[in-house]
């Protein structure tokens, strides 16, 4: 095992946030993750939380600007979150581009010979996850075998791919702007061609919305929030594609709960509003696995309304959630209005658009769960 050390800490809502630095085997290079270990993990381990960025971020850019940390340190659960690609390796025009290379790994092993190290994909579900059981920084703090998945745009379609082939490893999984169907859109070929070479059906691997239509395995329950301002979406091309990832679930009756955000956009404005719903759902799914083994009890109501008590393993009565825009569940029922359009053309950054402002529509009727 790599050798780990702390490069940072700062507390937070009675938590830590922890950077870490390791050698990876797997890219051939140092890297840095973040965790933030909520204040309960001093007595107890607690379930954890990936958190996968988009083009152009690393580890930070959640850490510091999506505000999950106050909602972690409530419901008890860890956040952990890598970078974004391998870094510093030399390789000739590894930062020429914002959308391939440094910063922009796509969560995908490689097979072009120049790209080896861009091993993403087993980075992030093999490597992190078997350093963060083993290590002793880890092991009396992290409940690995309670885990669940999210990320934004890139780190959506990351993700989704990760998840949907390693279901027996993840609880539930959520996204934000995600790039549902990468095969289809500019930065997906992009990407798959120059990590992946020409070979079409060797993307389909790394594409959610092709991983859905031949789904074998359990399926996890799904969040996804999209932005209806988001320019990635309805800009000069659809980036984003949502509309596939729908029709994929709903062929096979796959428990996604897709919702389109009036007004927000591709930012951590859109992301910050949203992210106390995406954690307390992941914290429903993470503690129910944990009821299926314990005699604890199970909270499930709404923000400031009545609490209502479930016991043992059994799903706790379902609440609706409203994000302030259209919500569709696809499960088999009929199909919701086409969004997005499909022309190829788009030249702006994935990073956050940090001079747009968001308002309203905060989630008030949400699940929330807790252990007692």
């Amino acid at each position: 095992m790599s050798r780990l050390y702390q490069v940072s800490f700062n507390k937070q809502h009675g938590g830590y946030n922890r950077r870490y630095r390791h050698t990876s085997k797997e890219l051939g290079c140092e890297m840095v993750f973040t965790v933030y270990f909520p204040p309960v993990a001093n007595a107890s381990k607690v379930p954890v939380v990936f958190y996968l960025s988009g083009l152009t971020c690393n580890d930070e850019n959640f850490i510091t600007k999506a505000g999950a940390q106050k909602y972690a340190s409530e419901l008890g659960v860890a956040l952990i979150a890598p970078d974004t690609s391998p870094r510093g390796l030399g390789i000739d025009g590894e930062s020429q581009s914002w959308d391939f290379g440094v910063g922009a790994g796509f969560y995908v092993n490689a097979t072009e010979e120049k790209w080896k190290n861009w091993r993403m994909y087993d980075y992030i579900s093999k490597e992190l996850p078997s350093l963060l059981q083993e290590d002793t920084e880890f092991q009396d703090k992290l409940d690995m075998t309670r885990v669940s998945i999210m990320g934004h745009s890139m780190g959506g379609h990351g993700a989704l791919v990760i998840a949907l082939r390693n279901s027996s490893a993840f609880k539930s999984i959520s996204a934000f702007s995600p790039i549902c169907n990468p095969s289809r859109v500019p930065w997906g070929i992009k990407a798959f061609t120059g990590y992946l070479g020409e070979d079409q059906e060797s993307w389909k691997q790394y594409d959610a919305s092709e991983l859905l239509r031949s789904l074998q395995g359990a399926s996890l329950p799904l969040l996804v929030d999209v932005g209806s301002a988001d320019s990635f979406l309805v800009g000069s091309v659809n980036q984003l594609r949502p509309e596939a990832l729908e029709e994929a679930a709903k062929a096979i009756a796959y428990p996604l709960e897709l919702r389109i955000q009036e007004g927000y956009d591709h930012s951590y404005y859109f992301i910050s509003t949203f992210i106390e719903d995406h954690l307390r759902f992941h914290a429903k799914h993470l503690f129910a696995a944990a009821l299926g083994r314990s005699s604890h009890r199970l909270l499930v109501g709404r923000e400031g309304g009545e609490e209502r008590e479930g016991k043992g393993g059994g799903n706790a009565e379902k609440e609706e959630r409203r994000g302030g825009g259209e919500k569709r569940k696809s499960k088999g029922g009929g199909r919701g209005s086409n969004i997005g359009s499909n022309n190829e053309s788009d030249n702006e950054s994935d990073n956050e658009n940090d001079n747009e402002s968001d308002s309203g529509g905060h989630v008030k009727d949400i699940i929330y769960a807790s252990v007692l």
